[in-house]
């Protein structure tokens, strides 16, 4: 782990075992998408503070199940592109 990983978990902006790893590959496959957190945020209605701390590991299960929906849908696609890189 490097310092600034050590840091980052230290200062709790990171949690090391995120209870849903699959969200937390967003952040992976969206800068390989080259998508910003806007972006995804318009896509899915979610805020981007909201779509920050899933990929940090810190939202395992997101509640409202439109939102839901919807984020699992980006989430898809970005896996989709990922794929046929």
């Amino acid at each position: 782990m490097t310092y600034r990983q050590r840091t980052a978990q230290y200062l709790g902006k990171v949690n090391p075992n995120p209870a849903n790893a699959r969200y937390a590959s967003l952040r992976r496959l969206r800068e390989k998408a080259d998508a910003s957190l806007d972006q995804i945020a318009f896509e899915t209605g979610l805020s981007i503070g909201y779509l920050s701390r899933i990929e940090r590991g810190f939202i395992p299960e997101i509640g409202n199940s439109e939102k839901r929906r919807m984020f699992e849908a980006c989430l898809s696609r970005l896996e989709r592109e990922a794929n046929q890189e």
